[in-house]
């Protein structure tokens, strides 16, 4: 790794702890937030949602900054707006600007969600395994902070500090991360940090986008993504469920880790296989669908959890290659690539849990997991037109 991009890289992976710390939150101390302010009923998620609308309400106003605005200085804004709202939430605020702040937090988490992506693949640019490989480690990331997070808020507040300075934990860090990105930005130059030499046009028309996003093998790539969103989301939402009332079993408690542990190793591991992204992509949905039938078809805990494990394993990598091909299909215009491939998934992930819902109370959560080995399948479906398009010029 050049000197030069040693320090952009790390403010994209902190850019990744900030934001799996920050979505940590919202469930770790969602039991404190109901008792301090008395919630009941649909309220409950009332914060969540809006920070999910406004992180959706992000992606959409990104197609109008693109081109228009270097995405470094846009990841900085977001740094900014999340770091603030993080810190005025220790000042337990009136439940409605609660709301408005988780809503102003959920919009900079939409930014960063797509550009961390878009300004990995900026910076790596033309070196395709490196690429591919520095994809995946950011996305592993994420997991692994997704781990640590909760440990450390209980490490806190076991040793008496109280729950809602848990926001001022993840904001400092964000001031602090913010800082550190200016540093980076200075030291690493704006051209390979998504300034006009590397987010192409200054001025993009919506016909020029509309183009763009229809073109080559982005559209296979939205779709997959809108299907794998369903997938991923299915799994994390109703695994521990399936498992512990479905099949009976005590091992629902670690059904969930296993998944992600799953998950996390392939993304650790896929660069130093030597596979290239575009064949990965084709068979991984296929060998994942075909492990969770097994786990549903089996009937055994210990089956569904190992080859749900499995299935992670198989999957883990496929968000960060498909990122990373869909990227350097539009050379020069990555966000362009992220944006609606996140704005997909947020969908996919939305659509999934309400699905598999009523499909537990028609016939039972068993079918609810076998839509899930149905729509990987459906993935792939879309994957494999998306390899064979990828490395191929698009027409102007």
């Amino acid at each position: 790794m050049r000197s030069s991009k040693v320090l952009p890289a790390a403010s994209l992976f902190g850019g990744m702890v900030l934001l799996s710390s920050i979505f940590s939150l919202q469930g770790y101390l969602l039991d404190d937030v109901i008792a301090c302010y008395s919630l009941s009923d649909s309220a409950k998620g009332l914060a969540a949602a809006v920070a999910m609308v406004c992180g959706v309400g992000a992606l959409l106003l990104s197609f109008f900054l693109i081109g228009r605005v270097r995405k470094f200085t846009l990841l900085k804004a977001a740094f900014l707006l999340c770091s603030l709202a993080l810190i005025a939430l220790c000042l337990k605020p009136s439940f409605a600007v609660f709301v408005l702040l988780w809503g102003a937090i959920g919009l900079g988490l939409g930014f960063v969600d797509t550009l961390l992506s878009a300004c990995m693949s900026d910076l790596y640019h033309g070196e395709e395994k490196k690429a591919t490989r520095m994809m995946c480690m950011l996305h592993m990331t994420y997991g692994l902070a997704s781990m640590a997070a909760p440990l450390l808020f209980g490490l806190l507040i076991s040793r008496g500090a109280a729950w809602y300075m848990m926001y001022s934990v993840a904001g400092g860090f964000g001031l602090l991360l913010l800082i550190f990105t200016f540093i980076a930005a200075r030291k690493g130059g704006e051209d390979g940090l998504g300034g006009p030499a590397a987010s192409g046009d200054a001025d993009l028309s919506f016909g020029r986008i509309l183009k763009t996003v229809t073109a080559g093998p982005l559209p296979f790539f939205i779709l997959a993504m809108f299907f794998h969103g369903y997938f991923l989301s299915g799994l994390n939402t109703w695994i521990t469920r399936y498992v512990g009332d479905t099949l009976g079993s005590p091992l629902r408690d670690i059904s969930l880790t296993f998944l992600f542990a799953g998950v996390m190793l392939s993304r650790f591991l896929f660069p130093f296989t030597g596979l290239k992204p575009e064949k990965y992509i084709r068979v991984s949905c296929i060998l994942s669908a075909a492990l969770m039938l097994a786990a549903v078809l089996t009937g055994s805990a210990w089956a569904a959890v190992i080859l749900t494990a499995l299935s992670g394993l198989a999957f883990g990598a496929t968000i960060p290659c498909m990122l990373n091909l869909a990227c350097e299909s539009v050379q020069g215009n990555t966000m362009l690539a992220t944006t609606p491939m996140m704005l997909a998934l947020y969908l996919g992930q939305a659509v999934s849990p309400p699905v598999i819902g009523a499909l537990e109370s028609a016939a039972g959560l068993r079918w609810g997991m076998l839509s899930c080995c149905v729509i990987m399948l459906v993935t792939a479906v879309c994957c494999i037109p998306a390899a064979a398009r990828c490395g191929k010029p698009q027409a102007e």
